[in-house]
């Protein structure tokens, strides 16, 4: 089964409304989750329950490329829309520009080294002083990137040359090769880029020693710089520490055991 993007009526009438007004305005969508509400819905109305059964598809887009002959990949992501465009990550490596009224493709960005981006999506950030809007996310090799909005090019400022390497030593705690990776969309709040983790099936590396720290960490939206961390799995002297890795131990314990 080819991996297909259909776009119904509902995608051409939210696109021809939003070519006619600023972002951030109802006819976007503009998070994985429509806005910072994360309720996923849209107050748009012009498809009810009465019409729901006329509707057609108006384009389609096939997010495999020509020529790829691998196994086929799941695409769990939402598309997000601002203004007349729609934006999308591929489970082939990709992220994708189009025009929400034709399909056309705008523009694509290629993840080097055969990267993958988040797979349940991407974010929009509006941009601010001389850094434009942005299509900032996370991949599946624990990097972070930032892009232009409007032609895919990389913000230099952000980061090294538009990349932050998410995998460093205080999260990294059983070696810098572990799976550490996004898979989630970041939360945009002003100018924080926030960011969660995907560490694997074991327990946290600060509590139970088994793994990557599944920390909660905002970025500065401009420059890529850590502003802060919470700690998910509390480390050693912080409040909650120990009853993960003691409980940890007595099943390590009764698994030796047998008991």
């Amino acid at each position: 089964m080819r991996a297909v993007l259909l776009l119904s009526a509902l995608t051409a009438a939210l696109a021809d409304a939003g070519s006619f007004v600023a972002p951030h305005t109802a006819t976007d969508w503009r998070s994985a989750n429509y806005d910072e509400t994360a309720n996923r819905y849209s107050p748009l109305e012009q498809i009810t329950a009465a019409n729901v059964t006329t509707l057609q598809q108006v384009w389609s887009f096939h997010l495999k490329p020509a020529g790829f002959t691998g196994r086929m990949r799941e695409d769990e992501a939402v598309p997000l829309v601002i203004g007349n465009t729609m934006y999308l990550g591929s489970p082939y490596g990709a992220v994708h520009a189009l025009d929400a009224t034709t399909g056309a493709l705008k523009w694509t960005f290629q993840l080097p080294n055969n990267d993958v981006p988040a797979k349940r999506g991407i974010a929009y950030w509006p941009g601010s002083g001389n850094v434009p809007a942005s299509i900032i996310f996370g991949s599946l090799q624990g990097r972070l990137y930032s892009i232009k909005a409007s032609d895919a090019t990389f913000n230099a400022g952000f980061g090294e040359n538009g990349v932050v390497n998410l995998k460093t030593p205080e999260v990294m705690q059983t070696g810098m090769n572990a799976n550490y990776s996004l898979l989630s969309p970041p939360t945009i709040y002003k100018n924080l880029v926030i960011v969660g983790a995907g560490t694997g099936e074991g327990p946290g590396g600060s509590n139970g020693g088994e793994g990557p720290a599944g920390d909660t960490r905002a970025f500065d939206a401009k420059t890529g710089a850590l502003v802060w961390t919470f700690h998910t799995v509390p480390r050693q002297g912080e409040l909650g520490y120990g009853t993960g890795g003691e409980r940890s131990a007595r099943e390590r314990a009764g698994a030796k055991g047998g008991g």
